[in-house]
């Protein structure tokens, strides 16, 4: 791909941020191919030894998952791939989320590079290069509004946390991973006046809706659209009805904690694990010992499933309370994530 074509066909395009130089390295757009996914997959797989390392991938995986960001991230815009020598040594994306009911945007960096090349001023142009792209979104289509760029990564890889602080940003919030171990469960009986139920199709939307409501007071929420209840139904390593506690007032869903499997992760690290992925009870039923009820049956279907562990994310500063209560229950922490924010400047 030549770099002065790409830059001749965005050049009327205003949300594009132009591509960036660095001596010895090729920049171009993500462009659809196969060969780009071949390429995404090849370098998340080759960080396999990293310690943030999540799961290896497919292309199926990959093809299926991206053609979910919609508007947060086109992908046609949002990713920028670095080569090397004819290898493709790194990729980066931006997307954004706006805050709930304020004309605030929140601009993500996502630097994946391949093992060996976090060297030559490479993640530094990788990030100078999401936040243009963020400032180009914000110019051409929220103009005047207020905006931050965000990162995160693991409190315990010093070298990212030495790369993001250089780079003007400061943490603003931090988050556990807290791992259950599937022995000694307590057990805690679901309070009378409230049922289980197989959860059906028909009641996907409404347990959607009753978990967004529930983390209404929580740091950092998002507005909600059609688009994100689709990508939600469409990502099948984490919506997994079939695992889903809910209970039940009547008509009315009080409380729910949604556990899923990632086969792919639990094959590629050698584990069997699951995560709890939400945890959350709505307000008129707080305090009434459901979410203590959930987990103790969350927990103890997964043991026997013949998981090994249950883990989740906590926000150190949960207005709820809910890292104490997950202590309670056997949760220990495994390591912390830092969120990191620089104002964005147009």
């Amino acid at each position: 791909m030549n770099n002065n074509n790409n830059k001749q066909n965005i050049a009327s395009q205003s949300d594009y941020a132009p591509l960036p130089e660095l001596a010895g390295y090729r920049f171009y757009r993500f462009t659809g191919s196969d060969e780009d996914y071949e390429n995404i997959v090849d370098i998340v797989n080759s960080r396999y030894a990293e310690p943030d390392f999540h799961s290896k991938t497919t292309v199926e995986e990959t093809r299926h998952d991206y053609q979910y960001h919609g508007a947060s991230c086109k992908n046609e815009r949002d990713i920028l791939f670095a080569e090397k020598d004819g290898q493709v040594v790194a990729y980066c994306r931006i997307s954004q989320d706006k805050e709930k009911d304020k004309p605030y945007y929140k601009y993500f960096s996502m630097l994946f590079v391949r093992p060996g090349f976090w060297v030559d001023g490479l993640p530094e142009t990788l990030l100078t290069w999401c936040e243009s792209q963020a400032v180009a979104r914000q110019k051409a289509h929220h103009a005047g509004a207020k905006g931050e760029h965000r990162y995160h990564c693991l409190e315990k890889i010093d070298y990212k946390v030495d790369f993001i602080t250089k780079a003007g940003y400061q943490p603003i919030r931090y988050w556990d991973t807290k791992i259950h171990t599937l022995e000694h469960i307590p057990h805690y009986a679901l309070p009378e006046g409230f049922d289980l139920r197989p959860v059906m199709p028909s009641q996907y939307r409404a347990i959607w809706e009753a978990n967004n409501e529930a983390f209404l007071d929580h740091w950092d929420m998002n507005d909600m659209s059609e688009e994100d209840y689709q990508t939600w139904l469409s990502y099948k390593s984490y919506f997994q009805p079939h695992l889903f506690q809910v209970a039940w007032d009547g008509d009315e869903i009080a409380a729910m904690v949604l556990p899923c499997v990632d086969g792919l992760e639990n094959e590629s690290r050698n584990r069997a694990r699951a995560w709890l992925a939400d945890i959350s009870v709505r307000r008129p039923w707080r305090g009434r010992g459901l979410a203590k009820a959930l987990i103790s049956r969350s927990l103890e279907m997964l043991k026997l499933m013949n998981l090994k562990e249950a883990v989740l994310v906590v926000d150190t500063e949960n207005p709820n309370g809910a890292s104490k209560l997950y202590d309670t229950m056997g949760f220990v922490t495994e390591e912390r994530g830092i969120s990191w924010m620089k104002p964005l400047i147009e």
